[in-house]
């Protein structure tokens, strides 16, 4: 079993039970993603509330690095081109660099939305 998130956008466990706060994301060892109050993962995994959030604590640095990988290839291209143009910025127009500089902000930019959206962190009570 493994956290995949937390969300309280929903307040429906899969067995039926309405109301929760929010629900765990959860993927069984055969591939299927349940939604489940905190209840519900503990009895359905055998769990004490210490090994729960363990289980949370852990799905929490994964997400922190799954982030971390994704967007590290736009930071380093974005700081290795400020290192190399240090007089070069959003501000600076005229050069003639700017338009790069902005295509790399731009990117970079783009990629942290995309990344909020594909890879939110896990984020629970």
């Amino acid at each position: 079993m493994k956290i995949l998130g937390y969300t309280d956008s929903e307040n429906t466990c899969d067995c039926g039970k309405q109301g929760l706060k929010g629900v765990y994301i959860v993927e069984t060892n055969q591939g299927e993603t349940l939604r489940l109050g905190s209840s519900c993962v503990k009895k359905n995994w055998d769990l004490t509330q210490k090994e729960f959030r363990g289980k949370i604590n852990e799905a929490k640095e994964q997400r922190i690095k799954e982030r971390i990988i994704f967007i590290k290839p736009f930071n380093d291209n974005f700081t290795n081109f400020q290192r190399q143009n240090p007089n070069v910025s959003k501000y600076t127009i005229d050069s003639p660099l700017h338009s790069n500089f902005m295509e790399l902000f731009t990117t970079l930019k783009e990629a942290r939305i995309k990344m909020n959206i594909e890879l939110p962190f896990i984020v629970t009570k």
